[in-house]
């Protein structure tokens, strides 16, 4: 039911609220927020959703039969690190603190640290459905105060760790399937893009499998919104949904001996690629002569870079 009918059913029931009813009570929505004005299931009260409340907006509701119940609907994101990252507080920063270990296209085992950038989908559709996941979980807030609970509540995070985690980590294990060693061996950045890529396509599948609703909870931050942003929720105004988007930080063989051989040997070829482009670029100077010009070069460098050096004009001294 839209907005509009609701006001239109208020108004025309407002004559038996105002005959027996506790009075009406109003509190600004937290910034960052959007919820629900609900029954509170006492005194034989239903417990369904009597208005959607978005960030900013003043919801009015019955103090004795209904609470308005608040999430985390902007900008949000879930971290996968290794630990190390230690907040201000002391504490591991980090949603996961183990990096997700999956095989590449070559069947080897590695490790990878991830952030997720993501909001709520903020249609009515979306959020009816999400609150019926959330109440497994209690994962909402009546506190018009949110302070930290605007980061998590613990029930926020138990959902998270059941739902967006999993699905997220069956996401890049479908998404790694096709990327091969080189993405660890030699740190090619195309193949993390290319990876990103793939995880935000597989995503919306599996959270939807994990979540078990036919519709996308989750949206990507950034570029999903409202049609009109200063008037959510309102007839005629649209919600797009884009795909969860994600940064891969960092990929490593599970295998420590594996990864050291080939970040030396990464290294080493990126020593000859260098020595080979310059060469190339040197040909058109120096002509056959071209290695002799380079090893004097060298030898320069080595000078200037504090080795002893006997330059000589002329025939050598003799011994």
């Amino acid at each position: 039911m839209n907005r509009i009918k609701k006001l239109v059913i208020a108004a025309a029931t407002a004559g038996v609220l105002m005959a027996g009813l506790t009075a009406c009570t109003t509190a600004a929505s937290p910034l960052g927020m959007c919820g629900w004005v609900v029954g509170n299931g006492s005194g034989g009260n239903d417990r369904n959703i009597h208005e959607t409340v978005y960030e900013g907006e003043n919801p009015d509701f019955s103090s004795g039969s209904e609470e308005v119940q608040y999430v985390p609907c902007g900008p949000r994101n879930f971290r996968v690190t290794d630990g190390s990252e230690v907040g201000l507080d002391g504490a591991m920063v980090g949603d996961v603190t183990t990096p997700y270990e999956v095989v590449t296209a070559d069947v080897t085992p590695v490790r990878v640290q991830v952030d997720a950038f993501w909001q709520l989908n903020q249609s009515e559709e979306a959020l009816s459905s999400f609150k019926e996941l959330c109440n497994k979980y209690t994962c909402y807030t009546t506190d018009t105060n949110p302070g930290t609970v605007n980061a998590a509540t613990p029930g926020w995070n138990l959902m998270l760790s059941e739902n967006f985690s999993p699905a997220m980590k069956e996401a890049l294990k479908i998404a790694m399937r096709e990327i091969p060693d080189d993405i660890w061996a030699t740190q090619d950045l195309a193949l993390y893009d290319q990876l990103e890529a793939a995880m935000s396509e597989a995503f919306m599948d599996t959270v939807r499998a994990a979540t078990g609703y036919n519709v996308d909870l989750f949206c990507g931050s950034g570029n999903s919104g409202w049609s009109d942003p200063e008037k959510p929720g309102t007839d005629g105004n649209a919600f797009t949904c884009t795909n969860v988007r994600f940064e891969v930080r960092t990929v490593e063989a599970v295998s420590a001996a594996v990864q050291e051989s080939a970040s030396a040997q990464s290294q080493e070829q990126l020593t000859i690629d260098a020595n080979t482009s310059r060469y190339n670029s040197s040909v058109p100077l120096y002509g056959n002569q071209t290695n002799f010009w380079l090893g004097v070069q060298d030898a320069v460098s080595s000078c200037r870079d504090g080795a002893t050096c006997n330059f000589y004009l002329g025939d050598l001294p003799s011994q």
